[in-house]
């Protein structure tokens, strides 16, 4: 019982108490009034529900350390004043699995319209999911209300410090396929010569089918030419965390879209990748623009956590491994991935005490 409410029914207790000891009818008349001034109230707040729209505005993308703005828009359709309403929010970091219910009074007035601000604050990168779960409106006593649900969400993108990091490319391990081929360890540039084996793709032309390697696989292996060996690098960002701390998820996330950025500073076209916990499937996008860099890498925020995933992890990595020249796994710590197919692979780990600070100490990445 809140305050309203226990003022309410003292105050109604005070005349009952007073209609009997000076028998005076106003003071039955007074606590009908109120009662029925609460029944009212309730009753427009009931309709009023049916016609009630919310819409949430928030900036898209923030950098971390800043405060994320926004506002709430409210439209009523009749223009009589609401009474206390009460917004309950559902705030969660889709990134560190930080989850925190939030609650905002509002009174809206004689307008068809009202807006109020709202303000969070992103002490960690990912993504924020802010949703809006009900508005709870009150008769004007704070005894009733009502709730109607809306569900209205909207996500904002707190991007994590970048770091300014030499990349050292190495040159790639070769890795053997079969008794009779090998891939070629540097891209001798010369146009049609073959540098990489991949799956047979929609497209690919037929003539560049491997057929021995066919054989030894399920599916078709076509032969990579060196003018198609762009992009001979995978990212792929760990999301299977172990560790509890926020932080842990913060400081992957920060060293995988600072090493993203610095290969792209560096005009070295790659392809990141993770497990999408909400599509439940590993995606991959490939970074080759700036337009590549803003749309694509934010969207490892989103990545969700990753859980008993590890045959698909395996399997993954075991398949870039194999397509890729070069691939670079950023995690929590180095996992036992047992497919032979995934040796040789690149791991950059953070321990429990790695931060944002001592990241920037760190030396050229060798990859």
């Amino acid at each position: 019982m809140n305050r309203k409410s226990l003022g309410f029914f003292l105050l109604l207790l005070l005349f009952l108490i007073s209609a009997v000891v000076w028998r005076q009818k106003l003071f039955l008349i007074i606590p009908i009034i109120m009662i029925l001034t609460g029944i009212l109230t309730f009753a427009y707040a009931k309709l009023a529900t049916t016609n009630l729209n919310a819409e949430l505005k928030f900036t898209n993308v923030v950098d971390k350390g800043k405060n994320v703005t926004g506002k709430i828009i409210v439209n009523n359709k009749y223009p009589v004043p609401l009474n206390e309403m009460v917004f309950n929010f559902e705030i969660k970091n889709i990134l560190t699995s930080e989850t925190k219910k939030v609650k905002e009074n509002l009174f809206l007035g004689i307008t068809k319209k009202s807006e109020m601000p709202l303000e969070l604050e992103s002490k960690y990168c990912g993504c924020i999911k802010v949703e809006l779960k009900n508005i709870e409106i009150f008769d004007i006593w704070g005894i009733a209300s009502i709730k109607k649900n809306f569900n209205e969400s909207q996500q904002v993108y707190v991007m994590p410090y970048t770091i300014t990091q030499d990349i050292e490319l190495g040159n790639s391990n070769a890795k053997e396929a079969s008794d009779t081929w090998q891939f070629m360890e540097n891209v001798a540039g010369v146009s049609g010569e073959v540098f990489d084996i991949k799956e047979y793709q929609i497209g690919d032309n037929i003539k560049n089918i491997h057929w021995k390697l066919t054989g030894k696989y399920e599916n078709p292996m076509v032969k990579k030419m060196a003018k198609e060996a762009e992009d001979s690098i995978i990212l792929i960002f760990d999301n299977r965390f172990e560790n509890s701390k926020y932080e842990m998820a913060d400081a992957l996330a920060e060293m995988f879209i600072s090493l993203s950025r610095n290969l792209f500073n560096e005009n070295i076209p790659h392809t990141i990748g993770w497990w999408q916990e909400d599509k439940e499937k590993y995606i991959s996008y490939n970074i080759r623009s700036e337009q590549d860099l803003v749309s694509r890498l934010p969207k490892v925020l989103a990545a969700g956590k990753c859980l008993n995933k590890t045959s698909e992890y395996e399997n993954y990595i075991a398949k870039m491994s194999f397509e890729k020249a070069h691939t670079v796994i950023v995690a929590e710590t180095k996992s036992d991935v047992h497919n032979i197919a995934a040796k040789g692979v690149t791991w950059l780990t953070v321990d429990d005490e790695l931060n944002s600070h001592n990241l920037k100490q760190r030396r050229a990445i060798k990859i």
